[in-house]
């Protein structure tokens, strides 16, 4: 049995204490795959709940893959729960943390150059722009929009990550790019139209 199939042994025998072991190794790697995913303001709240969710389900892991990637898994799906709760409620939810909006205010009030300034204006444009059509996405699809096309996933990641067969992530990313586009075009001609 490895040190994490012992330690999580433990835990459901109930040493509770060394589920803070857990969550301290993977804590931080949690905390990059959420921020990622959800706006800076409910960062937090999206991965305690992953944590909280990796506990009810700790009888689940089977140890046959690193603990880091079984939750992992699970963040992701709570991140998609996140945004399937707001699409419920008709919230339209920017994902730009309002930290990366100041650094960019910053960088063109001290941007000597017009040329310079222009080429700030236009990758915030082109960033409000993709998070507008993310937006419209469900949560699946964003989901695997940033994992393949953003973060560099490959595709049997994806398609383990998402529990859903390869040939099905293939073809959903296709489907998904399409709508993407077509999204895109859509808001173009609506705000430049």
């Amino acid at each position: 049995m490895n040190n994490e199939m012992s330690t999580v042994q433990a835990i459901l025998d109930g040493d509770t204490e060394k589920y803070a072991e857990l969550m301290d190794d993977c804590a931080s790697h949690v905390i990059k795959l959420v921020s990622r995913r959800i706006p800076a303001s409910d960062v937090e709240m999206v991965v305690q709940e992953s944590f909280v969710r990796a506990y009810d389900s700790l009888s689940s892991y089977s140890g046959r893959s690193p603990f880091i990637n079984w939750m992992s898994r699970i963040a992701i799906r709570s991140c998609c729960d996140y945004w399937r709760r707001n699409e419920k409620h008709k919230k339209l939810v920017h994902a730009l943390p309002d930290k990366s909006y100041q650094e960019w205010l910053e960088a063109v009030s001290s941007s000597s150059s017009v040329e310079r300034f222009e080429q700030l204006a236009a990758e915030h444009e082109c960033r409000e722009l993709l998070n507008l059509a993310l937006a419209h996405l469900s949560p699946e699809e964003r989901v695997l929009i940033e994992m393949i096309y953003f973060e560099g996933w490959p595709l049997h990641e994806a398609a383990v990550t998402l529990n859903w067969g390869l040939a099905m992530t293939k073809v959903r990313a296709m489907r998904t790019r399409r709508k993407m586009r077509k999204i895109i075009e859509s808001l173009q001609e609506k705000y430049h139209g």
